[in-house]
């Protein structure tokens, strides 16, 4: 309520969210970005009050079972990835922060943000963001690459150029092995409810 009220200036930056008992989504989630089941309505408010980039930078919380606090100071809620950018959508400013070039280059290619990519291309977004090789190297240019290997996974690489992103393999150091790490109970339960996955695309949790 401190971002509503004006208690807090709404450029203020976070560190993460504490969610106590007031979240209290006991529903399993399968992983997909699209999921949907009852809203919480701690989570909603704090996407609908928080500032943008703080909002859009959220994960969505894959929980499993109630606790009674979870991800303790992390940037994690438990609604689906989508649910979170149509809030964000919905606020001012929020679809010109989406469609950012700086952004999204930030969130998907130097955090590799694999479901706020997707939870992009379902909301249709990806035609929309305009990105040119000044961007890229503006991106490759950036105080983030200082202290970070300019690291990306072959299949991303693959997507985004597929999207029409102007990246060139020169830029990074391929990353050639599964995208992915699942717990193998949870990939069971995936396939028994008919999502399709295949082992191969997976790093096996036990």
């Amino acid at each position: 309520g401190a971002y509503r009220t004006g208690t807090i200036r709404s450029n203020v930056r976070i560190s993460g969210v504490l969610l106590g008992t007031g979240c209290n989504n006991t529903n399993r989630y399968d992983g997909r970005p699209d999921a949907s089941w009852a809203e919480c309505a701690q989570c909603l408010d704090i996407c609908n009050s928080f500032p943008l980039e703080e909002v859009a930078a959220f994960e969505t919380n894959k929980v499993r079972k109630r606790r009674a606090v979870r991800d303790r100071y992390q940037c994690q809620v438990c609604l689906p990835m989508v649910r979170i950018l149509k809030i964000v959508m919905s606020r001012t400013g929020g679809k010109q922060l989406l469609l950012d070039p700086a952004f999204f280059l930030e969130q998907v290619v130097f955090y590799r943000r694999k479901c706020y990519f997707a939870a992009l291309k379902l909301l249709n977004l990806l035609p929309l963001i305009d990105i040119d090789r000044g961007d890229i190297k503006l991106h490759m240019a950036g105080e983030h690459y200082k202290m970070a290997p300019r690291c990306i996974e072959g299949y991303l690489f693959d997507e985004l150029v597929a999207a029409g992103i102007p990246l060139n393999k020169e830029d990074f150091d391929i990353i050639e092995k599964p995208p992915f790490r699942i717990e193998e109970s949870l990939f069971n339960e995936m396939v028994a409810l008919g999502i399709q996955l295949k082992r191969e695309d997976f790093d096996m949790l036990e």
